[in-house]
């Protein structure tokens, strides 16, 4: 925490970096790490013992990203959404509780007038189409109602949505590619 905050850009961006392999996730192969250097006695790095330990290392680091996302300066805050954005799919596979902590980041970060909600429906919409089959029905309904949300649900909010964003997501409708965007979709009365 102590880089994240230091006045050099370098050490911020290098924190970053850090913050950004911390929620990584998905499967690891070790065979011999750099812990291991010649004949010196490795290191005692911590490793998790139970996945309430995985969790709560994913929650803490994550926890601390969103907490301070209007505090970083610009140079960074960048940097930092695209980590978060970037790491909340694995991270929402993880468990149930980690799916509940992303989409209410998702959500906190839509309020904010400084961050497209394109980037967060883009994301959203990418778990929804990638995920959707391996999560639990109310989990699903969760995500479903955030994309709702971010899409709007005027006219004017489904036009733009149709106009402005094109994402290969909306090519897809009931597992089958359309060669029309929204094919059948709920959103065909703006064809």
């Amino acid at each position: 925490m102590e880089a994240i905050n230091s006045d050099s850009i370098e050490r911020k961006r290098l924190a970053l970096k850090a913050f950004r392999k911390a929620l990584q996730s998905g499967h690891f192969a070790k065979t011999v790490g750099a812990e291991y250097q010649g004949s010196r006695p490795p290191p005692d790095l911590w490793t998790p013992k139970t996945y309430k330990e995985i969790y709560d290392y994913y929650r803490k680091v994550w926890g601390y990203l969103e907490e301070n996302l209007e505090e970083f300066d610009d140079e960074i805050r960048e940097d930092a959404i695209k980590t978060l954005l970037d790491s909340a799919r694995g991270i929402a596979r993880a468990s149930l509780p980690l799916s509940e902590m992303v989409t209410a980041t998702i959500r906190k970060m839509a309020s904010y007038t400084w961050l497209e909600r394109s980037r967060l429906l883009r994301e959203v919409s990418m778990i929804i189409h990638y995920d959707s089959k391996e999560m639990p029905e109310n989990i699903l309904e969760e995500w479903i109602s955030l994309k709702d949300e971010l899409t709007g649900s005027t006219f004017s909010d489904l036009l733009k949505r149709f106009v402005e964003m094109d994402f290969s997501e909306d090519y897809f409708h009931d597992g089958k590619k359309h060669d029309r965007k929204w094919r059948n979709h709920k959103y065909h009365k703006l064809e």
